[in-house]
């Protein structure tokens, strides 16, 4: 079930195309950039583009994805246009597959039927929530039911299954989001995106803000809550292959409220970490503890502007930490 690292995906976003409803928190061309459909010339010269990067000669598995809209909404003429755009550069060009995002409630069989002729092998689903009264507060216009029945066809037609989870939506609290997190493992995809809702500019949710009937996660509540997310995935073999939106200008230029940081991602995969190895000491009665530390682990025990320290002895009640350095890799020493 786990998402290999070596995979080299080709983004093309296909902007609101497809979508039924406009959600609460959605203003999708000040997320991704782009507010027009993509040409056919548009779409060969992004694919040609990556074909003449490093990431691609080094990658062990690539793929082209369709992602922004709702895929599997678009008129059939139009799925198959796309489709047959990119289809030349499965195999012939070093590309082993599609894959596509879109809505649960729009996954039938027929569908499935169609993509799977196509050389798509990764659906990956905006889920949200598996929390009714979330969804309808937050305007997603499905329901979980839905939710749940495209997971299990999708897992039974073969498709490897991706799940699109988001934190701090209207009416969700922590154990919402966590009693959605069980639900996700139960459904068995080979990784999950977890993305902490921030508030647009021109979106239903900046009234709501305004009118005083939505409050945003703070980054620290965000960092708190996703981490034990991200442990409850993984401890059951799921990879969470990304947290938090990518950093962009028009983001940045749009953004009103919310847990936005270019960090927000490393600061909770430290944390989880350093969660990881105050279990590890809080097992014994051991008055010193000392481990060490692999490279490639460094940063994360570091953290974010070197915060490591001060959170291990918080997670710990170490009176002192010593750290040596060691042909790259940290010698700790934890003292009580």
């Amino acid at each position: 079930m786990v998402e290999k690292k070596g995979r080299f995906i080709v983004p093309i976003f296909i902007t609101y195309q497809g979508c039924p409803h406009k959600c609460v928190y959605c203003k999708q061309e000040d997320i991704t950039g782009v507010s027009n459909a993509l040409t056919e010339d548009e779409i060969k010269e992004i694919v040609s583009k990556a074909i003449g990067s490093k990431k691609y000669s080094k990658a062990k598995v690539r793929e082209i994805a369709f992602y922004g809209g709702t895929f599997t909404n678009l008129d059939k003429e139009e799925i198959l246009r796309l489709l047959r755009i990119v289809r030349p550069y499965i195999n012939s060009y070093g590309f082993d597959s599609i894959r596509i995002s879109t809505r649960p409630d729009k996954i039938n069989p027929s569908i499935l039927g169609l993509l799977k002729n196509h050389k798509v092998e990764t659906i990956e689903i905006g889920v949200q929530s598996l929390d009714d009264k979330v969804l309808k507060a937050s305007g997603r216009g499905h329901s979980s039911e839905d939710c749940i029945y495209a997971a299990k066809l999708i897992k039974e037609y073969g498709f490897r299954l991706g799940i699109q989870l988001m934190l701090g939506l209207p009416m969700q609290d922590e154990k919402s989001f966590l009693d959605t997190i069980q639900k996700v493992i139960d459904l068995s995809p080979e990784f999950v995106r977890i993305y902490p809702t921030i508030v647009i500019k021109g979106t239903a949710l900046e009234s709501l803000l305004l009118d005083g009937r939505y409050t945003p996660l703070t980054i620290q509540e965000t960092i708190r809550i996703c981490s034990k997310a991200v442990e409850m995935l993984e401890v059951n073999n799921i990879s969470v292959i990304r947290i938090g939106l990518m950093n962009s200008q028009i983001l940045e230029a749009n953004y009103v409220a919310g847990p936005y940081h270019p960090s927000l991602g490393h600061m909770i995969r430290c944390r989880v970490f350093l969660e990881r190895l105050s279990r590890l000491v809080n097992k014994t009665d051991i008055k010193t503890h000392t481990f060490k530390i692999p490279k490639d682990k460094a940063a994360l025990f570091w953290g974010h502007k070197g915060e490591g320290l001060r959170i291990l002895k918080g997670l710990t009640g170490a009176t002192n930490i010593r750290v040596l350095k060691e042909r790259g890799e940290l010698e700790v020493r934890l003292e009580f």
